[in-house]
């Protein structure tokens, strides 16, 4: 669990992890869901400051918090916050802070995408005394489909086939045994009996179904991975290293077939992400039967 006292969270540095710039946040939509809120009022000698401490966003597909005057002029409100995260088991924490003139908000980042719950607190402070009374409301969106579908595992039709097995034991997996392009490339739990994960890695071509892993955009960190018609394209020809990297020779073959934030989601898509030799880099072998 968190534990932040108020005067030691009006005092963390800013992290450079917000998404920075204000937003609008629309108390009381359908669409938010409000799990905490502080306000505070500010003398002409005093200043103010509050905290939201350790509400819990479950599922969300994103957080952010709002601050406003509620009487009095504008003030200037110093922000921080800490989002501690869970996915499948794992647990990371993300923290951070930035300051802005009422209103303002801020949209927090998750150590994960798609987390399964998060543990949020928000602490706001005035910068310096001022007569108002300010408000601070943390609110969430859920993801919409937050269940992904399972891919269908049957029998296998016998014989050998190859899995590329990485991160917690998942496995890449082309989604629901697709073969059409743009078929999304996931992980799933790996399973030795189902198909939408036998792949082929031959000729610097990682196939699946015939067609060829592709980095869609060609493009740079986060770009999605899908299934698209081999054409010999520097944007589906793969190097397979001995630390398991796969290593995409477009864009100077800086880039390696990364699962992104070290997710263990069952049906997060894969994507490129420049090479580090981290783990969620690392895909290997399992020849099965």
């Amino acid at each position: 669990m968190i534990r932040i006292s108020p005067r030691a969270a009006f005092r963390v540095g800013f992290t450079g992890l917000l998404a920075a710039g204000a937003i609008t946040v629309s108390v009381g939509t359908a669409n938010a869901n409000i799990v905490g809120s502080c306000g505070f009022t500010g003398t002409a000698t005093t200043a103010g400051g509050c905290l939201i401490s350790n509400k819990t966003a479950t599922i969300p597909a994103n957080i952010s918090f709002a601050v406003r005057t509620t009487s009095g002029t504008n003030q200037m409100v110093s922000t921080t916050w800490r989002a501690q995260c869970t996915l499948g088991g794992d647990t990371e924490t993300n923290s951070g802070g930035s300051a802005g003139t009422t209103p303002f908000g801020l949209t927090l980042v998750m150590p994960f995408p798609d987390p399964d719950s998060c543990v949020v607190s928000v602490s706001a402070a005035q910068t310096k005394a001022g007569v108002a009374t300010v408000s601070v409301v943390l609110s969430y969106s859920p993801q919409l489909n937050p269940t992904p579908t399972p891919t269908p595992t049957p029998t296998s039709g016998g014989g050998t086939h190859t899995l590329y097995r990485g991160l917690g034991g998942k496995c890449v997996d082309a989604l629901h045994n697709g073969s059409a392009n743009g078929t999304k490339v996931t992980i799933y739990s790996c399973n030795k009996n189902n198909p939408a994960q036998y792949f082929t890695f031959t000729n610097g071509y990682l196939k699946h179904n015939g067609k060829c892993l592709n980095d869609q955009r060609a493009g740079g960190n986060g770009s999605k991975v899908i299934l698209y018609t081999c054409n010999n394209g520097a944007n589906e020809k793969w190097t397979h290293k001995t630390n398991g990297e796969f290593v995409m020779r477009a864009k100077g073959g800086l880039y390696c077939l990364d699962d992104p934030a070290s997710s263990k989601k069952d049906g997060t898509q894969l994507v490129i992400w420049k090479c580090n030799n981290a783990t969620n880099q690392h895909w290997f072998a399992s020849t099965v039967s």
